[in-house]
C-alpha cells in the first residue's frame, strides 16, 4: 500500500532538471521529501483524505531556485537606507541626505547606496567629507553600487577614527589626505568596515541587520528562491541567522560563506572551524570561505592582464602576491574549506587558478569544488582550467549590462568578451548563477533572460547560453556549489519539496519574454511560503 503524501502537485507542466526523466505531469511529498514524481493518474495512490492537492493548472513547475551569490545579511541596507541608484548628479544626492535626515531626526547613521561614478565624479575626481557635510551632527555614510567604494561625511571619519585602533584603519579603505594625514572622505574597497564589531556596535546596527534579514528573505521567497549562499557573513552575522531560525522565520535555506579578511588569525581559522561543526544542516550550512584577489574595473582595482584602456598607467590591483595567497588557500584547503574568492579581472583570475591548482597539488585534495566569483573578463587560455581543476564559475548574468565608466575601462575589444559563460560551458566548466544582490535585482527570471538573451550591444551575443543552461545555472549547478547536489536542485524521489511555480511556460513563450513570467507559489521543504493572488 502506498503512502499517502502530505501534499500532491498535478496537472503540472513540470520540468524536473533530471536529464533520466525530465518532464512530468505530477509528483508528491511527504513532509519535507518528494516521494512521487510521474503522471496524473499514478499520483492518485498518494492522495488521502489529508493530503493537500494544488491544481498547477497546466503552469511550469520548476525546481526552486537557488541564489548562489547573495548578501543576505545586508538587507537592512535596502530596508533602511537611501536608494540612490536613480541620482543623476551630487546636489540630487544632497537632496535626498536633507530629506532623509529630516524625515528620520532620531536615526544615529544616514546611510546610503547605489550611487554611479557618473553622477558623481568632477575635474577633482570623487568627492570629499566636506561634500557631504550637508549633514554635520551625524555620520553620513554612502556606499556605491558595487559596495566597493563609499564617500562619507566628516562626522563620520571622526567616529571612524575615535572608535578603531590604528591598525583596525588600515582595513577600512579609508583614504588620507597626502599633506594632512586626515581621512578625506573617500573609501576604496571598503569590505571590511561592517565586519569591524567595534564599529558595528558603534553605529547600533544589529536590529536593523535582523529586520534586514527578514525582509530579504521575504524577498527571496516571492521570487522563488528556496535557497540561498550567504555570501561574506561573519561570526556575528551568523547569531542573526539562527536567530530567524529560532523565531520560525527562516523559510529559505542557507549556506554561509565566513568572511575572510586580511586581518585573519590562526585563532579565528579555529573559530570557523568550529563554527563548521555547529551549523551543518538543511536549513544553516557553514562550509566555505569568501576571500578576495582584487576589486572592481570601474575603480581600475580589479586585476587586469593588460592595462586599462582609460589609465594605460595601470592594470589593477591584488589583495595579496601570488606567494601570500598560495599559503592562505593551501591552509584553507587543507582544512577542507571551500573556497569562494572574488576577482572580476583576468589577471585576478589567473592568479586564483594558480594558487587552488598549487593548493590541490599540495595537499593531494580532491573534489574541492572551489570557486571563482564573478570572472568578468578571463582570457581565452585560463578557460579551460575551470574544468581541468574542478573550479566552478560562479557569475552573475545581471552583471552583464555595461554602463559607460566599465566601458571606458575595459575598452570595446575586451567588453565583446567579458562575462564569457558560452565559453565556459563548452569548455565543461561548471556555470552557478547569482545575482550579487544589492547589487543587482535579485529576481532570478531576470537573471535568466540575461543569460540567454545577452541584450547588451557591446557584448557578444555569442557568449549567450541555452535555456536549459540557464536553468541549470540556478538550480542543479547551484546545489552542486554547496555541495547538495543529493538533496536539492531538481524534482526527483528522496529530494527536498523546494519546488516553485510560474505563470508561464518558460519553454513556451518567446525568449525575450522570459523577463516578464511571474513565481505564483513557492514551497520549501513541503510547506508554502509565498502564494500570489494570481494562483
Amino acid at each position: 500500500m502506498v503512502d499517502k503524501a502530505s501534499l500532491v502537485i498535478k496537472n503540472g507542466q513540470i520540468y524536473t532538471v533530471d536529464k533520466s526523466t525530465p518532464l512530468a505531469e505530477a509528483l508528491a511529498v511527504k513532509r519535507d521529501k518528494i516521494v512521487y514524481v510521474g503522471s496524473n493518474e499514478e499520483v492518485e495512490d498518494h492522495i488521502g483524505s489529508d493530503t493537500k492537492v494544488i491544481d498547477a493548472k497546466n503552469r511550469l513547475v520548476l525546481p526552486g531556485f537557488i541564489e548562489c551569490h547573495s548578501h543576505l545579511i545586508d538587507g537592512f541596507v535596502e530596508l533602511f537606507w537611501i536608494n540612490l541608484f536613480s541620482a543623476n548628479s551630487m546636489e540630487e544626492i544632497k537632496r535626498l541626505i536633507r530629506k532623509y535626515t529630516e524625515k528620520h531626526p532620531d536615526e544615529h547613521l544616514i546611510g546610503g547606496y547605489g550611487w554611479n561614478y557618473e553622477a558623481v565624479l568632477s575635474d577633482q575626481g570623487l568627492p570629499k567629507k566636506e561634500d557631504l557635510d550637508v549633514v554635520r551632527d551625524r555620520p553620513v555614510w554612502l556606499v556605491d553600487y558595487s559596495g566597493h567604494t563609499a564617500l562619507a561625511n566628516s562626522k563620520f571619519c571622526e567616529l571612524l577614527v575615535s572608535s578603531l585602533k590604528e591598525e583596525e584603519l588600515g582595513y577600512t579603505g579609508m583614504e588620507k589626505d597626502s599633506e594632512t594625514g586626515e581621512p578625506t572622505g573617500r573609501f576604496f574597497e571598503c569590505l571590511d568596515v561592517w565586519s569591524l564589531s567595534s564599529l558595528a556596535e558603534t553605529f547600533d546596527i544589529r536590529q536593523q541587520q535582523l529586520e534586514g534579514l527578514k525582509y530579504a528573505i521575504e524577498k527571496a521567497t516571492r521570487l522563488g528562491i528556496t535557497s540561498v549562499h550567504d555570501i561574506m557573513v561573519n561570526l556575528n552575522d551568523l547569531k542573526i541567522h539562527q536567530q530567524l531560525r529560532n523565531e520560525g522565520a527562516l523559510n529559505a535555506r542557507i549556506y554561509a560563506v565566513l568572511y575572510h579578511p586580511k586581518r585573519t588569525t590562526k585563532e579565528d581559522l579555529l573559530k570557523f572551524e568550529e563554527t563548521r561543526s555547529k551549523f551543518s544542516d538543511e536549513w544553516i550550512k557553514v562550509a566555505a570561505i569568501k576571500l578576495f584577489i582584487d576589486g572592481i574595473a570601474e575603480t581600475h582595482t580589479a586585476a587586469m592582464v593588460e592595462p586599462y584602456c582609460d589609465a594605460p598607467s595601470t592594470s589593477g590591483s591584488t589583495f595579496y602576491t601570488l606567494d601570500e595567497f598560495k599559503k592562505i588557500t593551501a591552509r584553507l584547503d587543507k582544512m577542507n574549506f571551500q573556497m569562494c574568492t572574488h576577482a572580476c579581472g583576468d589577471r585576478g583570475v589567473r592568479m586564483i587558478l594558480d594558487a587552488y591548482e598549487y593548493a590541490m597539488k599540495k595537499n593531494c585534495s580532491k573534489n574541492c569544488r572551489h570557486r571563482i566569483e564573478h570572472i568578468e573578463v578571463v582570457t581565452k587560455e585560463d578557460v579551460p582550467r575551470f574544468k581541468q581543476l574542478g573550479v566552478i564559475a560562479s557569475m552573475q548574468p545581471l552583471h552583464a549590462a555595461s554602463d559607460e565608466s566599465y566601458c571606458k575601462a575595459l575598452g570595446t575589444e575586451r567588453l565583446k568578451e567579458a562575462f564569457p559563460w558560452n565559453s565556459l560551458d563548452k569548455a565543461g566548466a561548471v556555470l552557478a548563477f547569482g545575482s550579487d544582490w544589492q547589487v543587482a535585482d535579485m529576481n532570478p527570471l531576470l537573471g535568466v533572460h540575461s543569460a540567454v538573451n545577452r541584450e547588451d550591444i557591446m557584448l557578444d551575443p555569442g557568449e549567450a547560453i541555452s535555456l536549459e543552461k540557464a536553468i541549470e545555472g540556478y538550480t542543479i549547478n547551484a546545489a552542486y556549489a554547496s555541495f547538495e547536489e543529493d538533496i536539492k536542485g531538481s524534482i526527483e524521489v528522496g529530494k527536498l519539496a523546494d519546488i516553485i511555480i510560474l505563470s508561464d511556460n518558460l519553454f513556451e513563450i518567446p525568449i525575450d519574454k522570459v523577463k516578464d513570467a511571474k513565481v505564483l507559489l513557492t514551497i520549501v521543504g513541503g510547506k508554502e511560503v509565498y502564494r500570489s493572488d494570481k494562483f
